[in-house]
């Protein structure tokens, strides 16, 4: 039963094939190459990518394995930073111990496929309350690689991994057209700016062009005072003052 629902489950490579031939960007990652470069880390560590990756083990009736793997980075993270008083000695010792009773006891429900030297080591430090932090680690780290060599690889051939490439692939989209669109968004504000500025400086040279036309206007004879001093008449008014009395006479 177990083979027959892996083999339906079985990855269709022409339906990779298929998404890749609709891709537009030369430059985007195929769901083929995204397929190629993935880790165990990558699944487990991303939110869809564990629900996915937690559905196969369940399948394969292994799902214990994710899920103490889980409890353990949470156990690591809530204790990293202790403080070293009693209080927290006692209540990280319990939590401890809740999860050796959940992953590592002969009666549990959830019992792990671990080496006998673990087990043996695991069951002296909490006899003789040598309990740390990190006192999971080394069936941690036992788990981690018994899903990558076991059931990451079939997993990697399932149409539950097909589903989580998609799921990659259509953030890489929406990524890429998010991050196109602010950068059109800063090129068309960058045009406006220049554009204003261009406007700015032609009407700066309109009117320097215009104060200069005014000032060579100015310069003609027809607008420019015929002699002059500072407080009397030009010598031209002179003369039509004097044409104006020789008549007068």
């Amino acid at each position: 039963f177990l083979a027959l629902k892996l083999q339906r489950g079985s990855l269709n490579l022409q339906r990779l094939d298929l998404i890749d031939s609709e891709i537009d960007d030369p430059d985007a990652v195929s769901p083929t190459e995204i397929l190629k470069k993935l880790t165990l880390y990558d699944v487990i560590s991303d939110p869809v990518g564990a629900k996915y990756f937690s559905s196969h083990l369940r399948v394969e009736c292994s799902h214990e394995n994710i899920v103490f793997w889980r409890a353990v980075e949470n156990f690591k993270q809530k204790w990293a930073h202790m403080r070293e008083n009693e209080y927290d000695k006692e209540r990280l010792a319990s939590t401890a111990k809740i999860l050796y009773s959940q992953f590592l006891t002969g009666s549990c429900l959830m019992e792990l496929n671990i080496s006998s030297t673990i087990r043996d080591n695991l069951k002296k430090s909490f006899e003789s309350g040598e309990i740390s932090v990190y006192i999971f680690d080394p069936a941690q780290k036992e788990i981690y690689n018994l899903m990558k060599n076991d059931s990451f690889p079939r997993f990697k051939k399932s149409r539950l991994c097909l589903r989580f490439v998609k799921a990659i692939k259509k953030r890489q989209v929406e990524k890429a057209a998010e991050e196109k669109k602010r950068r059109n968004l800063g090129s068309h504000k960058s045009q406006e700016s220049q554009s204003s500025g261009k406007s700015g400086s032609f009407l700066d040279d309109s009117f320097t062009r215009l104060r200069r036309t005014l000032k060579k206007r100015m310069s003609l004879p027809r607008f420019r005072k015929v002699g002059g001093g500072s407080g009397g008449h030009g010598k031209g008014d002179s003369l039509l003052s004097a044409n104006s009395t020789g008549k007068m006479r």
